[in-house]
């Protein structure tokens, strides 16, 4: 795992793709109110582009990376401590994510989900520890 994250850089969560790994990694300085997610991987095909994104940090955001295995990989933060999020299709499907928290941001919760790509637009609802629903969003 330490090789996912570069000098400066915190593993904000991790979730197994195949015979790999897919971690999101957040810049530990702080710039502002504004987070830069980069986008990691070990064991993946090699046809997956992985990038950075970055948005405001007090916003309940989303966005998505394609895998090239027909997967999606869905990753996003928010300010909310939420007991868990939930990634949505139209069809009425509904995918766990992965939470995770770092030192550097301790305001935010990191969450990621491979799904399958067939089911865009997708949503993001974060949840509380008896279901309720806190906030839901689009994932861009």
């Amino acid at each position: 795992m330490a090789q996912l994250a570069r000098p400066g850089e915190d593993i904000a969560v991790s979730v197994p793709v195949g015979d790999g790994i897919f971690a999101v990694t957040v810049m530990s300085a702080k710039a502002g109110n504004k987070l830069l997610l980069s986008l990691r991987g070990v064991g993946l095909p090699a046809n997956i582009e992985l990038g950075s994104t970055g948005w405001p940090s007090a916003q309940n955001r989303a966005s998505l990376d394609r895998l090239g295995n027909g997967s999606v990989v869905i990753f996003g933060s928010t300010p909310l401590r939420p007991a868990s999020v939930w990634v949505s299709e139209p069809s009425g499907r509904r995918f766990r994510a992965t939470l995770g928290q770092t030192e550097s941001q301790p305001g935010l919760t990191f969450f990621a989900a491979v799904v399958p790509g067939h089911g865009e637009p997708y949503r993001a609802s974060a949840r509380d520890k008896r279901g309720r629903v806190l906030a839901t969003w689009p994932i861009t």
